[in-house]
Order: C-alpha cells, then structure tokens, then sequence
C-alpha cells in the first residue's frame, strides 16, 4: 500500500549501515515515526481513509528524506527512517520537518476532511554497537515519552524517563 520498505529489508539495510558507520566513524541516526490517535482515524472514517492517511504520511516522508536515507513501514502506522552520516541533532530537525508537514496536511475523507498529528523518537547510534537493536530501543522510549508529554513532537537525546523505560 505504501511501497515503503518491510521492517524485515530494514533491519537488513541497517545491519550493513550499522558496519559501514564503524568502519568509517560516521554518525547513524533512527527516527521513529508513530501516528497519533490512528485507531481513531479507521474507526470513525474507515480503513480507507487510514491508508490514504499513511500514504500521504508516506509522501510526506519521503519528501524530506535524501536518496540514502531508508524508509521503512515497521508495523501498523508506525515507520522507520535510517539516517546514515546524520548526527541525532540533524536527524531532530529532519523529524521536526516532517512533524510540522504532517500536522498541516489534511487527507479528503467523505464528506470532511481528517487531520492527524505524529509523534517521533529520534535516537543515534553509538559507533561499535552491535546492530541497531539500542538504538531502536532509546528511539522506541523516546517516542512513546513524546507520546507522554502530549503527542505531536519529536523527543531526541537520553532523559531521565526514557533511561528508566528502555532499561
């Protein structure tokens, strides 16, 4: 439906990402991507609507994303993006770009039209870690503390809550 990478050819492009940042000492950051209140879209306007949301959702990511960067649909509403040679405060500012494009947007559903907002976990990867399993995990808490502090922002770095949740 969206033509995005699986989660399975992501983790496979990761491992190789994760090497080729070792080898060279560049940055590796992940940004994940979750929308807001999804459940809600298909239950009041239908799963037509839901997928038309996530291809624009879609579009909209890919529209920010350089020709390296690695998008992928992970599960459900949630997506991945790989950032090689990003730092966490540049793979930030991607995810705010498309957190505000994202909240702009409207997706035609009869006879209105539907709005939604995402929440983003924004993580680097260490150099020498093995894989992208930690930083998955530090982006996965982050996001669900954005989700915390009220859905719709971008949550990047270590923070107290997030140490406790990805322990």
């Amino acid at each position: 439906m969206t033509n995005l990478a699986n989660r399975r050819y992501f983790f496979e492009v990761a491992d190789g990402e994760c090497e080729r940042a070792d080898r060279y000492a560049r940055a590796l950051s992940l940004v994940l991507v979750d929308v807001d209140h999804f459940k809600q879209v298909n239950d009041r306007f239908g799963h037509d609507t839901g997928d038309a949301v996530l291809q624009q959702i879609t579009e909209i990511i890919k529209s920010v994303a350089c020709t390296q960067d690695l998008v992928a649909r992970l599960v459900g509403d949630e997506f991945g993006v790989l950032l090689p040679e990003t730092s966490s405060s540049d793979a930030a500012h991607f995810a705010e770009r498309v957190r505000s494009a994202v909240e702009l947007a409207s997706t035609r559903a009869r006879p209105s039209t539907v709005q939604v907002t995402a929440s983003f976990g924004v993580a680097q990867r260490e150099l020498g870690e093995t894989g992208i399993a930690d930083a998955l995990r530090l982006a996965d808490a982050l996001l669900y503390e954005a989700k915390r502090q009220g859905r719709n922002r971008v949550s990047n770095g270590w923070t107290p809550a997030a140490l406790q949740r990805s322990a």
